[in-house]
């Protein structure tokens, strides 16, 4: 998925240019409004209740592959919300900001690959803690809590986010297993919430 992403950089359409205005942080909607609207359905104008209709596979899905049918068989019978490629160029930083204020676990962020030099941050209560994603690690992200990347490798980083709308069993059947493998994941090995719920 890594070299599927990599190859369809050109596709890929600056996000939040506002919080990001040197262009190093972009995104490729693989499910959503359009490949090219990276932002949630507010920001097109859809009402909330009608998002489940407007989310759609988009041309770059077709584009890739294989990272689609890994969504599509990892969370099957899932209603996605947004399906996004994130890419953050080298020395890119994503000033911290939340992404809505609703407390949820609503994000899985997929490690594609994680740079040494990437750091995913979320700031809990006045104290900044460090997501400990690596290559191929994956987190359910409470994104309601302000959160920051940095990208101090000369590597480019991505990372894919299946945004859920609605799971099913399986949905809930893949986050209990996750925590009967790995434990309670809002508890790091250094007594940190890297995911919150």
């Amino acid at each position: 998925m890594l070299a599927e992403a990599a190859s369809r950089v050109p596709r890929f359409v600056d996000h939040r240019e506002g919080d990001v205005p040197d262009g190093r942080w972009k995104a490729l909607a693989l499910h959503g409004l359009g490949s090219d609207k990276t932002l949630g359905f507010e920001a097109y104008g859809v009402p909330e209740a009608g998002q489940a209709d407007a989310y759609q596979w988009t041309d770059a899905a077709d584009l890739c592959p294989a990272t689609t049918a890994y969504v599509k068989s990892t969370f099957p019978e899932a209603q996605f919300g947004r399906v996004r490629l994130m890419l953050l160029r080298p020395g890119g930083r994503v000033p911290f900001h939340a992404d809505y204020s609703e407390r949820k676990l609503a994000s899985i962020s997929i490690a594609l690959n994680h740079p040494a030099g990437c750091r995913f941050l979320y700031r809990d209560r006045g104290v900044v803690h460090e997501v400990p994603f690596a290559d191929g690690r994956a987190f359910a992200v409470n994104l309601s809590y302000e959160h920051s990347v940095v990208n101090d490798s000369r590597v480019d980083r991505f990372h894919l986010i299946v945004h859920v709308l609605r799971g099913n069993a399986q949905f809930r059947e893949l986050f209990l297993r996750s925590f009967s493998l790995y434990g309670d994941p809002r508890e790091d090995v250094n007594g940190q919430r890297p995911v919150s719920g």
